[in-house]
Parts: C-alpha cells; sequence; structure tokens
C-alpha cells in the first residue's frame, strides 16, 4: 500500500490535470508528429513530477508557498505544451483546455482535502486514494456532460480565437491559487472552519472560472455562426438578383417560342409541334402566388424537382408575405425547398417523391407549412434537425437560416419527424404583413 500512496502522491496532479485537458481537445486534429510529442511530453512531466517528490522536497520545506507554487505552474506549463504541440490549435486553444482542467482538479482536490479536515488523526491513505478518485469520476463526468457534451457538440473540437477573456480567467487562476496558498498556513492556521471556508470560496471562484470559459466559447460559436449565416445571407442575395433576371427572360423567350409555335401551327409536323410545347412548358413558370421573389423560388425549384422526378405542390398568397423582404423570401423559401429536395431524392418510391408548400391563415396568426416524406429521419436537438454531412462545420445551417429570418419578423417556428414525414411548420402574427 505504501507503494500506491507514494505514486498517488507523486503523479496526481499530473494525472488529473493531463486527463482534464485531453476531455476537452481530444476532438482537435492531431499533428503530424502527434504520438512523438505526446509520448516525449508525458515522460517529461513524469520525470519532473518524480523528481519534485524526491529531489526538491529533501532540501527545501515541502510547505514552502513558493515551491508549491512553482510546482503548479510548471504542470500547467507541461499540459499547456501537451496540448499544443500534440494538438493542431492556437495557443488561446491550448491555453483554454489547460485552464480548464487546472479547475477540475483544483475542484477534487480541495473536494478530497475538504473531507479530510473532519478528522483529526486523519485518514487511512486508502481511503484518501478512494475519496479522491470518487469525486474526480464525479467532478470530472459532471465538467464533462456541461461543458464538452454541451447540447451534443462532443464531436466539435473546441476552438478558442479570442485571447483577452481567456488570458484574464488564467491570471485570475494564477492569482487565487497563490493567495490561497499562502493564507492558508498564515491566517486560517488550524481552524477547521475557517480552512473549509477557504476552500469552499476557492472552489466557488474556480466554477465561476468555468462558467465564465465556456460562456464565452459559446458566444464565440454564436458569433462565428452568424458570420456563416452572414456569408450565406450575401451569396442568397447574389443568387437571387441573377436567378431573377434568368427567370425574366426565360419567360420572356418561352412566351416568344409560344408566339412562333402559333404561327407554324399547320405548317409544321403536329407530332413535332406537341413535342417542342412540351419542351418550352417545362420552362413555363406556372406560379403566380402575387409575390415575384417567391414566383422567382418556386421556378427554379420546380425545375430542379422536374428534373429529379419530384412532385412540388405550392398553395401560398404571395401577397400575404409582402411584409417580408425580397432577398429574405428567397433565403427562407430556397433553404425550405433545398431540404426538402435533399430528403426527398433519396426516397426510391416515387410516388413519395412530393414536396407540399401551403399557408393558412387563422384570427390573427399566419401559418406555413412544408410537408415531405424522408427516408431517414433526422436527430433533433433544440428542435434543428442535425446534418448528415460529414462536414458539419459548414452544413447544417440551412435551418438555422431558416430560424434567423424567421425571427426577425416576430414570428416562430416548429419541427416535427414522424411516420418517415418531415414536417415544418412557420408562424407568423398576421399584424405583421400590415
Amino acid at each position: 500500500m505504501g507503494i500506491i500512496n507514494t505514486l498517488y502522491v507523486t503523479f496526481r496532479l499530473m494525472i488529473m490535470v493531463n486527463l482534464g485537458a485531453l476531455m476537452f481537445c481530444w476532438k482537435l486534429p492531431r499533428r503530424r508528429f502527434f504520438w512523438f510529442s505526446f509520448i516525449l511530453l508525458i515522460v517529461l512531466n513524469g520525470i519532473f513530477s518524480w523528481s519534485w517528490r524526491y529531489f526538491f522536497h529533501n532540501f527545501f520545506d515541502s510547505e514552502n508557498v513558493f515551491l508549491q507554487c512553482t510546482s503548479f505552474l510548471i504542470q500547467y506549463i507541461f499540459t499547456l505544451f501537451l496540448v499544443f504541440f500534440s494538438y493542431e490549435c492556437k495557443i488561446t486553444t491550448a491555453l483554454f483546455c489547460a485552464t480548464c482542467a487546472y479547475c477540475m482538479q483544483h475542484i477534487v482536490a480541495r473536494l478530497t482535502t475538504m473531507i479530510e479536515q473532519f478528522f483529526d488523526e486523519g485518514l487511512p491513505a486508502w481511503i484518501v486514494i478512494l475519496i479522491h478518485i470518487f469525486f474526480g469520476i464525479v467532478v470530472y463526468s459532471v465538467c464533462y456532460r456541461v461543458f464538452v457534451k454541451r447540447n451534443g457538440k462532443s464531436n466539435k473540437g473546441i476552438v478558442v480565437k479570442s485571447p483577452t477573456q481567456i488570458v484574464i480567467m488564467t491570471f485570475a487562476i494564477a492569482v487565487m491559487v497563490v493567495v490561497e496558498q499562502a493564507m492558508i498556513p498564515t491566517v486560517f492556521g488550524t481552524d477547521i472552519l475557517l480552512r473549509v471556508a477557504n476552500f469552499i470560496s476557492s472552489i466557488i471562484f474556480v466554477l465561476c472560472v468555468l462558467i465564465l470559459q465556456f460562456n464565452l466559447l459559446t458566444n464565440e460559436e454564436f458569433r462565428t455562426e452568424l458570420d456563416v449565416l452572414k456569408q450565406i445571407s450575401m451569396k442568397e442575395r447574389q443568387h437571387f438578383e441573377m436567378e431573377k433576371a434568368v427567370v425574366d427572360t426565360i419567360n420572356i423567350k418561352v412566351h416568344d417560342l409560344k408566339h412562333q409555335l402559333n404561327v407554324l401551327d399547320g405548317k409544321m409536323d403536329e407530332m413535332e409541334i406537341n413535342k417542342i410545347k412540351s419542351a418550352v412548358d417545362i420552362y413555363d413558370s406556372s406560379f403566380k402566388t402575387g409575390n415575384k421573389a417567391l414566383d422567382v423560388v418556386l421556378t427554379m425549384k420546380s425545375l430542379v424537382c422536374k428534373n429529379k422526378k419530384i412532385e412540388l405542390t405550392v398553395m401560398i398568397d404571395g401577397k400575404r408575405l409582402s411584409f417580408i423582404s425580397d432577398t429574405d423570401i428567397y433565403s427562407l423559401f430556397g433553404n425550405i425547398l433545398d431540404n426538402a429536395i435533399e430528403a426527398v431524392e433519396k426516397i426510391d418510391d416515387v410516388d413519395k417523391r412530393i414536396i407540399s408548400l401551403s399557408m393558412s391563415e387563422e384570427k390573427s396568426m399566419l401559418f406555413i407549412r412544408a410537408e415531405n416524406y424522408t427516408a431517414i429521419e433526422p436527430t433533433l436537438i433544440e428542435g434543428i434537425p442535425q446534418t448528415t454531412k460529414e462536414d458539419k462545420h459548414y452544413h447544417g445551417f440551412g435551418i438555422k437560416s431558416i430560424r434567423m429570418i424567421v425571427a426577425q419578423y416576430g414570428g416562430d417556428i416548429s419541427i416535427d419527424v414522424s411516420g418517415g414525414v418531415f414536417t415544418l411548420d412557420i408562424m407568423f402574427f398576421s399584424s405583421a404583413s400590415v
């Protein structure tokens, strides 16, 4: 048992901090010489931990605050290097992972020490080890569930771009450690209640740092998604102008061709004329909803549907959507139909290749419903279908764009997937269109 206790005391800080860091960064892409740098830094870290235990403690006071803080700092640097040199990330991301890892280790250590304070004669070493392991499992599991796996994003690597707040948080942790280590022997002495109060306050402080760290990360993710959505919106605005010109050109040419066919009627073989008329009808826009932007979207998407043998039915009064800008109409219905087409084209049964768009009005509410069959029912997280594409960073923004546009006009959306049918409902207050 003595050997186990020695190993526990020697390597517990190293193991806990490195495990915590790896918990946050393991989804990041690895560097080219990952295993070389990873193993080298782990070995060097282990050598340092062993040397510190058996060399420095034999020549210096083991309770020396400066030496203890130096040990924590060196361990932190090892963990920082482990993340930075093993994974493809910026130094800010490595700082984030190392700081969060130390926060978790600190919570576990303080909870364990706090329990020990209530036993005057001390606890057997094996019980202390079990208590430490128990708190480690609990704290790390909770942190993984709350912070790492947050909202189903455990498959996404953590990327931190803003350095200022990360540096401030790291500095705050460093100051807290120094102050706490200095206050325990000098201020609190042997008073159990004061020492426990100090441990509780440090745990609360570290929890606040963790929460602030991930609040920063969440805000960065929102900003990144917003930037992507803005870029998509700009491209869709350009596409709208281009497709509007294309539709106008097609309609003019189709009108001219029909006029010429009428002139040629009786002068050419009837069967040949009918074939030409059928071909022309494909490009003849039959959508006259009363909203020019909506007509453009429906015309272009209907051509795609015909090419993929998909039936598109539309029952919408476009005039009721006049309160929405043309570019937002284009983006909103373009994303709805793109998602529906992508789902329907995977269905082998041609009879189920149907997309339906409808509108209804009840009292002061305006409802838009999109329905289509789906071969694979998507997973819904917070009401948003998760993309099935491998590149999840650049896909899955269709529904987010829809939600953003609808919210911009005071509306709301709901999604239901049941019985192999995907249903998207959009609700606006009718007063919005006045």
